[in-house]
């Protein structure tokens, strides 16, 4: 009997268990913009969306923006994310064809989340 009564406790929480929603929390550097000034030099916009279930507290990510291997822009001071939700932020530093041939740029968000995959974003930009 008591073996019979272990098994329904624990197909009866598996059971249970199976059908709840996950809730997961996850950014994601979502989208690096290229944009041209008047004198062809290159500035960027970009973006980071919440594709999780929840809402990502304010302070508990960081956002960097590198080019060439260089911090040009980041955002340690960060703001609640709820999920759905897109925060887009702009480089103040141009690039000019004279010093660079190319530009490579990485957008990184410094977070523990669910998915570590999407928290990285790499490109390139011809000048």
């Amino acid at each position: 009997m008591k073996t019979i009564t272990l098994l329904f406790i624990g197909l009866n929480f598996l059971f249970n268990n199976s059908f709840y929603d996950i809730k997961k929390s996850d950014i994601q550097a979502f989208k690096v913009i290229e944009k041209r000034t008047k004198y062809n030099g290159i500035y960027y916009q970009y973006e980071i969306k919440n594709t999780g279930h929840t809402i990502i507290p304010s302070r508990s990510y960081k956002v960097f923006l590198k080019v060439n291997g260089k911090k040009i822009s980041f955002d340690k001071a960060t703001r609640e994310l709820k999920p759905g939700q897109i925060i887009r932020y702009q480089s103040v530093k141009v690039f000019y064809k004279k010093d660079y041939d190319f530009l490579n740029y990485e957008l990184e968000i410094k977070i523990k989340d669910s998915n570590l995959e999407n928290n990285k974003l790499v490109g390139q930009s011809v000048l």
